[in-house]
């Protein structure tokens, strides 16, 4: 059929009427064939440098077929396509097949880039980091004259933000029309380029680029997202963001730490109000430490420290200045995601201390702790304190450098006391009742070592008491004592009680 195109203008008529008709389906790379296979013999005997030229005066069935199929087949015909012209069978005609297809597609996806055959749809995704390049300026040139559909460039832009190439990144997360694209995916695809650098191995070979692809993420996050949507869309924002605030001695995690302080000390999200640089965070810690500061200047792990230290004090104090729906809204969100949920405990608990020493009510926020602690009950008694009580101050929510130190070094292990001292703390600071503190009790009373369940009864039973007696009682009431609940929570639980427990609660 192709054969007679050239012959007769009703049969390229009627072959073109059948590629728009018929569905070839997995038989497309057959007609793509067939048709290149023509347009080789059909050259065969035409100097190179005027095959396109023939092509396009001598058989414009060839061209119109091919319009004919793209419009038809779209990014199969795409990808059909391009395994064609890479075969050994079209190798010697490569570049005018380039030059040829320039011209019938035009401005279109299926454009090739300069002299290779690859079209401009595939070529955003090649292996080579400069056709790549090319091919996503070409694109968005393209996208400017209106030849390119948006959802596409929306596409080859969530792809190349995750580029291994800097400067292909670079232009991806520069260009206005990323911000277009949905709000969630965007964050999830920001949000999947840090998490694979935090992921990464120390001593990976692509460690590096990936600190840059995350610095940029998140320089992104809290830059042009943040301006464009807003505090409303930054809720998932920040528990991606939160870890990154925070130097340990994974390498890169302290250049990546400064750049996004800076980042986020201009952010206008509610839990970075009070956050600041590194160089301002330095001084708020000399401050604190009255000048004890001069030591850091040749231990960088000390200025890690010390630029933490305010990191965290920041942020409990933008909490404090929160409304209770703030808290509400935002903590559940740091302490739920599994990569925010340590630096998220840490920011709580520190929030708390402060509350406590400003006199403000801390119900809200007690909530949201108690909701963590259930959540992690499993946890508890896990961690290498000895008792869940005791340790350095956290005097106006500012975490003592031996916590930040162990955070620093092992942040598992660090995470695992505080999740302790957050329920010694809770069990001594809120009122609750009666009806929440049976099942708290019970499970306390599970909780091993038994050494740590002591101390929690204790400070439980110790409550309950203080509570019931500030409330009075009236007349015939009976007094609530330690014998009392402990003899409620036995008869009520003491099915459910493993045996060692219910000796524990006779004795």
């Amino acid at each position: 059929l192709f054969k007679c195109c050239g012959e007769h203008e009703q049969v390229a008529s009627a072959a073109q009427s059948i590629a728009e008709r018929v569905d070839f389906g997995k038989h497309l790379h057959l007609v793509v064939r067939a048709l290149l296979s023509r347009m080789k013999k059909v050259t065969k005997d035409v100097e190179a440098a005027s095959r396109a030229r023939h092509l396009a005066e001598e058989h414009p069935y060839v061209g119109e077929m091919m319009r004919a199929l793209d419009a038809k087949y779209g990014d199969a015909f795409d990808v059909v396509l391009n395994a064609a012209v890479k075969s050994k069978e079209y190798r010697n005609i490569e570049k005018e097949l380039a030059e040829y297809l320039g011209e019938v597609f035009s401005g279109t996806l299926r454009q090739p880039i300069g002299n290779e055959s690859t079209t401009l749809q595939a070529a955003v995704d090649s292996p080579h980091p400069e056709v790549r390049k090319n091919a996503l300026i070409r694109l968005l040139e393209l996208w400017g004259k209106g030849g390119v559909p948006l959802e596409f460039i929306h596409g080859a832009l969530l792809r190349r933000i995750h580029d291994e190439e800097e400067s292909i990144s670079e232009i991806a997360f520069r260009r206005e029309e990323l911000l277009q694209v949905s709000p969630s995916a965007l964050v999830s695809e920001c949000g999947d380029i840090v998490k694979d650098f935090f992921a990464c191995p120390e001593d990976s070979p692509h460690r590096k680029q990936k600190h840059s692809k995350a610095k940029a993420a998140i320089g992104f996050l809290l830059g042009k997202f943040a301006e464009r949507h807003g505090p409303s869309e930054l809720g998932p924002v920040l528990p991606l963001v939160l870890p990154a605030l925070l130097m340990g001695r994974g390498r890169g995690t302290r250049k990546l730490a400064h750049a996004s302080l800076k980042a986020a000390s201009s952010c206008e999200a509610e839990l970075f109000c009070k956050t600041q640089s590194k160089k301002k965070a330095l001084k708020q810690f000399e401050k604190r430490a009255k000048g004890k500061a001069a030591a850091m200047e040749d231990d960088k792990e000390f200025e890690d420290l010390a630029v933490n230290q305010s990191t965290v004090a920041n942020l409990a104090e933008a909490v404090c200045k929160m409304t209770p729906e703030t808290i509400s809204d935002l903590l559940p969100q740091l302490l739920r995601e599994e990569f925010s949920e340590r630096e998220g405990l840490l920011v709580l608990y520190s929030a708390l201390h402060l509350m406590a020493a400003k006199g403000k009510k801390r119900d809200t926020l007690c909530s949201v702790g108690w909701d963590y602690v259930k959540r992690n009950w499993a946890k508890i008694g896990r961690s290498s304190l000895p008792r869940p009580e005791g340790g350095e101050s956290w005097g106006n929510g500012v975490p003592p450098l031996d916590h930040l130190r162990l955070f620093y070094s092992n942040a598992d292990a660090a995470h695992l006391q505080l999740l302790e001292r957050t329920l010694h703390l809770l069990l001594q600071g809120v009122s609750l009742t009666m009806g929440d503190y049976q099942g708290i009790l019970t499970s306390v009373l599970q909780i091993d070592p038994p050494a740590k369940s002591v101390v929690y009864t204790d400070v439980a039973l110790a409550r309950l008491c203080g509570d019931a007696s500030a409330s009075g009682g009236g007349a015939g009431q009976r007094k609530v004592t330690r014998e009392g609940i402990l003899m409620e929570v036995y008869y009520s639980c003491k099915d459910r009680l493993d045996k060692e427990v219910v000796k524990r609660v006779r004795a």
